[in-house]
């Protein structure tokens, strides 16, 4: 069943804006706005939305919506494994490499699973987050800065990666192991 419009979503922390365009797509499609106007580069994603059904995913809507941003800013389309990563009719729990402890995100084990590109500021809402494995990617860019809001981190493992520039102050992680 096809329509002849496409939504535009603009995902912004919690808030995500729609607008309406005349061209064709599927009922499931919709496009990405990345941070390049649309004009410019866009890329076609099927994701099933909104994040802020807390009894489907197991995880606060901010939690679900870090998530998707990992997925979209490191090219989730291209890792090695993505079971149920856009699946949000699903517990957060079946996600790879996804553990929930009490509901919320606790750990990320991404590691060796071909993402590529940045490490989204989305990730510094992730408050029970106890640790973060995210090496031998392919990940660029710099380390947000937003990770120091994550005062439960105790491991933060990103080597073998492409990052760049300074480490940003983490003296809030007094739980981080070295």
């Amino acid at each position: 069943m096809q329509f002849y419009f496409f939504i535009f979503f603009l995902m912004n922390k919690n808030i995500i804006y729609g607008v309406c365009a005349l061209v064709l797509c599927t009922v499931w499609g919709f496009v990405y706005w990345t941070e390049n106007p649309w004009w410019m580069s866009f890329t076609t994603q099927s994701v099933a939305f909104p994040c802020n059904n807390t009894a489907q995913t197991g995880i606060p809507a901010e939690e679900c919506q870090a998530l998707v941003a990992l997925y979209y800013a490191t090219d989730g389309d291209n890792w090695t494994r993505k079971d149920n990563w856009l699946d949000t009719s699903k517990p957060a729990s079946t996600r790879y490499g996804v553990t929930v402890t009490s509901g919320r995100v606790s750990f990320i084990k991404l590691y060796n699973n071909q993402l590529s590109g940045p490490i989204p500021t989305e990730l510094g809402n992730l408050s029970d987050l106890k640790g973060l494995r995210l090496y031998s990617n392919q990940l660029s860019g710099h380390i947000p800065v937003e990770f120091a809001q994550l005062s439960n981190l105790k491991q933060l493992i990103l080597n073998n990666n492409q990052l760049s520039g300074p480490i940003p102050e983490l003296g809030n992680l007094s739980n981080l192991q070295t």
